[in-house]
């Protein structure tokens, strides 16, 4: 008896505990609103390229960056103005803001660096990008929610294939990240909702 109650304590300590671990706001709107651009932009600007119609590829990279710039600053002022949830996880929040951050910035470097120590070596930015996503999800997936590992694994094998499928860049890898980061955003969005819902069920 003493055994199965002590089993009993700690699956309820174990359910505790995940509870307090997803009850999160990572602001997983950027992961959709990104993966909508780049759904769009990657196979857009590839089928540019294949018609020979490289000048326009320059005008849809600002109109892409402009748009989800503009449309993650509004997302995060609206979200730090009001927050979504009244009692989360902040630190754990902080810490998956932080991994962006990081994978993002440092992807950014590269892309302007890699152009400076090898000008052919501007074609394979995207690719750089697709690398950077996928280790970004992976790490989500291991210190979040187990959605973006398994995405961040389809967007590196994709990666990888873009590599030997060069002329295909932007549809394979366009396909890869969006969906790798929007399907597990939408995920996480919802999560958020219930735990919105929760919130206004308990205060009822």
């Amino acid at each position: 008896m003493d055994a199965d109650h002590a089993a009993g304590d700690l699956d309820v300590i174990r359910r505790v505990l995940d509870a307090t671990h997803r009850r999160v706001d990572p602001h997983m709107f950027h992961f959709i609103l990104w993966g909508i651009v780049v759904l769009l932009w990657y196979p857009l600007a590839n089928w540019f390229e294949l018609r020979g119609e490289s000048r326009f590829q320059g005008i849809l990279m600002g109109v892409a960056m402009g748009v989800g710039t503009l449309g993650s600053f509004v997302g995060e002022w609206l979200a730090h103005r009001s927050p979504r949830l009244k009692s989360s996880n902040t630190q754990l929040a902080d810490q998956c803001v932080r991994l962006v951050w990081m994978f993002m910035g440092a992807a950014g470097i590269l892309s302007a660096v890699l152009p400076l120590a090898n000008p052919g070596a501007a074609r394979f930015i995207p690719h750089l990008w697709g690398f950077a996503y996928s280790l970004m999800a992976i790490t989500l997936g291991i210190v979040y929610s187990a959605e973006f590992f398994w995405s961040g694994l389809g967007i590196f094998a994709a990666a990888v294939a873009a590599l030997f499928l060069l002329p295909y860049w932007g549809f394979i890898l366009g396909v890869a990240m969006g969906l790798g980061i929007l399907i597990p955003g939408v995920i996480a969005e919802r999560r958020v909702s219930r735990l919105q819902r929760e919130e206004l069920h308990v205060e009822a």
